[in-house]
């Protein structure tokens, strides 16, 4: 071989070498672009001992709904196809999904002329979901941009039983068509808005620009009210991420706690970080921002579910070490969130603050998490350290929307490298 031909035949092979490279930097996968955690429906028996032991925190009994349940949401990052997750939580009957659809939005909870695309399982129009499990749709073809938002549409024809709330303007964005199939039309006919927990549970796209899937667990400070289409802390900081090639999910559940249940559905966070988290497509890293109802609830009686006893920041301590240890094995990194200040929250004490104080220090200085976000810092009022910065405060214990906005700005993109 003379050198000449050498040089070229190891030419080819570098160029062979790059070309694969990039194939594989820019190969297609599937991603999670917008998550909420599913929470079911409380079991009756116990949800009637709830709401007469706790008339002040009384649930509304479940109501059956026939028809179509409109959602508005905005996506982190973007891809060429879609895919819905719909999930059945409900802890005995089928939910059965008779059609769905998706568009781009349009004015308030309208669909974009030309992007309303039907959305189909298995090839079929519906699917029946049994018990405790979910499905996942078919590929959509709708291309998306990342900061996006995505009207879906969902017709349930043997109805749903949901626990419905008075609509809040910083809630969620849902309209319901009762007795109606109308996911084919750009605008809902007959609707009213309602506050209901999303059965929709998550939405992947397929795209080569997504280097990282962040999940955000935590309570209602992570779950975050709705700001201009934002949701909380995690969507600004999906907002900044997604030009970096980062997605960042959200599976806050409002009165979540690390150690138990909460009210009459909530599995812990140690629990549901399983089904909830481990398994979102394409996650990388988890910010973990959760306790305050751990301390808070500490050595209180919550009938039926009797006597809860204090949590000593050791007991966080180790729950904070299993969920590292959890996620280590799949090869996730965990980035600790600071409790955020509660002085003036009904379930506020001196002995509780220290215990969160003391979680806190851990959580800065142990370095067994693989980052800290000092969440604390970015809303404590100066002058009062244990209180949240009245203008950055919607009460005592949860930020209003210029805090969470704050929070999710003072993240440090280089936590995701």
């Amino acid at each position: 071989m003379t050198k000449l031909s050498a040089i070229v035949r190891w030419c080819a092979i570098a160029l062979l070498l790059v070309s694969i490279s990039t194939m594989v930097k820019g190969q297609e996968r599937w991603v999670a672009t917008w998550l909420t955690s599913p929470t079911g429906l409380p079991d009756t028996g116990i949800l009637l001992q709830w709401n007469e032991a706790h008339p002040k925190l009384a649930w509304k009994s479940p109501s059956l709904i026939r028809g179509t349940f409109r959602y508005r949401l905005r996506v982190a990052k973007g891809g060429e196809k879609l895919r819905l997750t719909v999930s059945n939580s409900y802890r005995q009957a089928a939910l059965v999904v008779g059609a769905m659809s998706v568009g781009l939005a349009a004015s308030h909870l309208d669909v974009k002329a030309g992007t309303l695309k039907e959305v189909r399982f298995n090839g079929g129009s519906g699917i029946q979901i049994p018990a405790g499990t979910s499905a996942t749709s078919d590929p959509v073809n709708l291309p998306v941009a990342d900061d996006s938002d995505l009207i879906v549409s969902i017709s349930f024809p043997d109805g749903v039983f949901v626990v419905e709330f008075p609509p809040r303007p910083d809630g969620p964005l849902v309209q319901i068509a009762e007795g109606t199939d109308q996911t084919g039309e750009l605008t809902l006919h007959h609707q009213r808005s309602a506050d209901v927990r999303s059965l929709l549970s998550e939405v992947d796209v397929l795209t080569s620009h997504c280097r990282h899937v962040v999940v955000a667990l935590g309570d209602s400070i992570t779950e975050g009210m709705v700001s201009n289409g934002e949701r909380g802390w995690p969507g600004a900081l999906a907002r900044r991420l997604a030009s970096n090639d980062i997605s960042v999910v959200n599976a806050g559940i409002g009165g979540n706690r690390l150690l138990s249940p909460v009210g009459p559905i909530q599995q812990a966070a140690w629990a549901r970080i399983n089904d909830d988290v481990l398994t979102i497509p394409g996650i990388s890293h988890i910010i973990l921002l959760e306790g305050i109802n751990d301390i808070g609830n500490g050595d209180a009686d919550w009938e039926p579910f009797g006597h809860i006893p204090s949590v000593s920041a050791a007991d966080l301590i180790s729950a904070y070490r299993q969920i590292i240890l959890k996620a280590h094995l799949h090869s996730i990194k965990v980035i600790g969130g600071t409790i955020l200040p509660f002085e003036g929250a009904f379930y506020y004490s001196a002995e509780k603050e220290s215990v969160r104080q003391a979680v806190n220090e851990w959580i800065r200085t142990s370095g067994e998490f693989d980052g800290v976000i000092d969440f604390e810092s970015v809303v404590r009022d100066p002058t009062t350290p244990g209180r949240i910065r009245p203008d950055l405060a919607s009460d005592p214990l949860h930020p209003n929307g210029k805090g969470y906005q704050l929070m999710g700005e003072a993240i440090s993109v280089n936590l995701f490298d």
